[in-house]
């Protein structure tokens, strides 16, 4: 059985959150997961949060901890603390309860991906940082305002990747049956 990607899985933001007002002392925010249900946030004090979350007309309750550290004077950082294994960061997953990725045990969508998927992305994403279309690669130009050393570090990645996702591409077509359409 394959394992759930965390695009699979409602996740609770901390940025969200707080653009929301809901990491003020006393704030109650109604928060839109990203898998469409809707959770109500009560910030308890400073360092906890209380989420309420309804499953078919039963309403869980989870106790959230917040990790708060200041840094470079005034400015107040915050992080959601893990329940499994106390480790903090952005974001915590729901499946029975909230945990961190690691804890859920979910896969993050680009360890999915096939590396033909991946080396295809690659590549598209070089060509559109680089403006470069469908150019061959010795005919690439440097965009304007690029520094030169980004644009051969670039262009490195870009030869070693882009043949790679070619004859990944051609063994899947071979596979297909859609060799002899590639080839011409």
């Amino acid at each position: 059985m394959r394992k759930m990607n965390t695009a699979e899985c409602p996740v609770l933001d901390i940025c969200k959150l707080a653009r929301a007002g809901g990491l003020e002392v006393g704030a109650r925010t109604l928060l839109v997961l990203t898998s469409g249900e809707a959770i109500r946030v009560i910030a308890v004090s400073e360092t906890e949060l209380l989420v309420l979350h309804q499953i078919a007309y039963v309403e869980q309750r989870y106790r959230l901890e917040l990790k708060v550290w200041t840094q470079c004077g005034d400015r107040t950082y915050k992080r959601l603390v893990c329940p499994g294994c106390a480790n903090w960061g952005r974001l915590l997953y729901l499946r029975q309860r909230f945990a961190c990725r690691v804890c859920q045990n979910l896969n993050t969508v680009q360890a999915q991906q096939t590396s033909t998927r991946h080396a295809e992305n690659r590549t598209r994403q070089l060509r559109e940082r680089l403006q470069a279309g469908m150019t061959p690669i010795d005919d690439i130009t440097k965009p304007t305002g690029m520094r030169t050393t980004d644009f051969n570090r670039m262009i490195g990645i870009l030869r070693k990747v882009e043949p790679r996702a070619l004859e990944e591409t051609r063994r899947w077509a071979a596979r297909s049956g859609l060799g002899e359409w590639l080839e011409n």
